[in-house]
């Protein structure tokens, strides 16, 4: 009975892969040297955010919120960060559809997408991110942990993002 108490206390002490907040798919090279990469952590107002690149796309990341209502046209969104020195960082963004549960405030911008991987590289507390839709006044902020980070985001550089 001791050993079993002792084999729960330690296993519950220790934090598992399955408690990190980032989730990373690297496909590894394909035929051509290609390689497909998402990087995905869900926030803690239960937003996701998600990194994607690959051979056939140019990189790119989304802010996804819960939404079942429906079709939502695409129109133009603002997609916010704060990064590691307390600047914050404004892009152009879209909002559309990305499934029958979520809308993305999908983000392109080179310089963005390098800014938050930069700082998911050396996160150690949250990294706070935000979405406002200008048409509607509409606005979502959200942080997401930094377990994980490190490795999503030098993943994310290495493949993702060009020098």
């Amino acid at each position: 009975m001791k050993h079993v108490l002792l084999a729960l206390v330690v296993a519950c002490s220790f934090p598992t892969g399955a408690l990190a907040n980032w989730a990373v798919q690297n496909s590894g090279e394909d035929v051509f040297g290609n390689v497909n990469v998402t990087a995905t952590s869900i926030g803690d107002n239960g937003n996701v955010i998600k990194f994607e690149c690959g051979s056939s796309s140019k990189p790119f990341f989304v802010f996804l919120l819960k939404n079942n209502e429906g079709d939502v046209p695409e129109i133009a969104a603002e997609f916010l960060h704060v990064d590691q020195d307390g600047d914050r960082h404004r892009s152009e963004a879209t909002l559309g559809p990305w499934n029958e549960n979520y809308v993305a405030v999908k983000v392109t911008d080179e310089k963005m997408l390098r800014n938050i991987v930069q700082h998911m590289i050396v996160a150690t507390g949250q990294v706070s991110v935000g979405i406002a839709i200008p048409a509607t006044d509409f606005r979502v902020a959200d942080t997401f942990s930094s377990r994980g980070s490190t490795a999503a985001g030098r993943t994310l550089l290495k493949h993702c993002i060009s020098e």
